[in-house]
């Protein structure tokens, strides 16, 4: 049916199911046929990271993360639904938890759990504006923000960063985000990026 549909012959329409199929686009099940998968860009740029992302600095990964998350953000406060934010509110509840139990006992291991949620969190944010780019180009760029920020684990255990105007930037954020308030969240997110 493809091959009269297309106008092509029949091994043109096997190579490209088969080229497709190798792509993880579509999945083929013996007896049942081809069908097309939720598709990521995730396993090609993995393939990419380390040597496109060896070289950036934390400087580049920041503005970098600037762009994609305030957009997310913006995408967040017209797309997000109330699960989203049922969700994004979890993840802010246990990083608060791990950040007081952090501050007052600092823990090499619960750093670790700390910066994993707080990664979860912007995460969240990126897959909440309903643009998989977005979501995957976060998801790609997490061990490079991981690694370049795990350098600074002893410093931020021994001073950890101010406030932003006396309060916690990821509950201001939630905040902005939750009230739909789009300029709040400009104010807040360059400072937070900077220094999570």
């Amino acid at each position: 049916e493809l091959s009269d549909m297309l106008g092509v012959n029949r091994l043109t329409v096997r190579m490209a199911l088969q080229r497709l199929n190798t792509l993880g686009i579509i999945e083929t099940k013996v007896g049942e046929g081809s069908f097309v998968r939720d598709f990521s860009i995730m396993p090609y740029l993995n393939e990419i990271y380390d040597v496109y992302f060896t070289s950036a600095s934390l400087e580049e990964i920041c503005a970098l993360r600037r762009l994609l998350e305030m957009e997310s953000a913006k995408l967040m406060i017209k797309n997000g639904t109330d699960e989203d934010f049922a969700e994004l509110k979890a993840i802010l509840d246990e990083y608060l938890a791990l950040e007081e139990e952090m501050l007052s006992t600092k823990s090499e291991k619960v750093f670790e759990q700390l910066f994993e949620r707080d990664l979860d969190f912007h995460h969240q944010i990126c897959t909440a504006s309903k643009n998989s780019l977005f979501r995957d180009l976060f998801a790609l760029m997490r061990p490079l923000i991981r690694r370049h920020i795990a350098m600074h684990t002893y410093t931020w255990m021994e001073n950890p960063p101010n406030y932003f105007d006396g309060e916690e930037p990821h509950k201001l954020l939630y905040d902005a985000l939750v009230a739909r308030d789009w300029k709040a969240c400009k104010k807040i997110y360059p400072y937070l990026v900077a220094t999570s």
